[in-house]
């Protein structure tokens, strides 16, 4: 059983991820473990666990600038801000062709990039996938379709925020299947505004 770590914490297991070829629906999102942990990830479903890969944008390579954000208030500042400019990019922007690689590649991968990491399937505790109502659209952020809040016996919690209708919708189908009475689905697909919005 291949052992390693990644982004501190053991991404564990190759085995149990190898196993499951052309069985993993992905999904992309802003995933937050701390302001020094976040980033956009590719989330692939697998049977036995939640692979989070760490993506690279065409045209900018790691999340960010890469540059040092030096240390107190500024440093945090400046963090966000380049969080906020390349976490939130659309989707179109970022590498592709990640689905199309074996576990081996992906896990290869995850080794090389720090924030990666595997919430296995014994020790994710609860999951709750939500929709931002209308006011928080109006108000907040529009591009947000929706948010999912896992909490894992070792990682802790581990928040995602979702901003495209068709990763929404991988989510929404292959998280359930995956994590049976563990995930409470808080959200509803309105057919008027095309959106997914909090279940009534």
């Amino acid at each position: 059983m291949a052992t390693f770590t990644a982004g501190h914490y053991a991404l564990q297991s190759a085995t149990i991820l190898a196993e499951h070829t052309g069985d993993r629906p992905s999904f992309q999102a802003d995933v937050s473990r701390g302001l020094f942990n976040s980033g956009h990830f590719q989330v692939f479903a697998m049977p036995q666990g939640l692979l989070f890969l760490e993506m690279r944008l065409r045209d900018y390579g790691n999340l960010g600038s890469g540059q040092s954000y030096g240390t107190g208030l500024a440093g945090a500042s400046a963090a966000w801000n380049d969080g906020q400019r390349y976490g939130f990019a659309p989707p179109d922007k970022w590498e592709t062709g990640l689905d199309a690689k074996g576990e081996d590649e992906l896990l290869e991968l995850a080794r090389e990039r720090r924030k990666s990491f595997v919430s296995k399937l014994d020790e994710i505790c609860a999951v709750s996938i939500d929709a931002p109502g209308f006011f928080a659209r109006t108000l907040g952020d529009s591009s947000l379709e929706g948010t999912i809040t896992l909490r894992d016996r070792t990682l802790g919690k581990v928040y995602a925020e979702i901003r495209d209708a068709s990763a929404m919708s991988v989510a929404v189908d292959a998280l359930p299947r995956r994590l049976g009475d563990r995930l409470q689905l808080n959200v509803q697909f309105d057919r008027n505004s095309r959106r997914f919005v909090p279940k009534r």
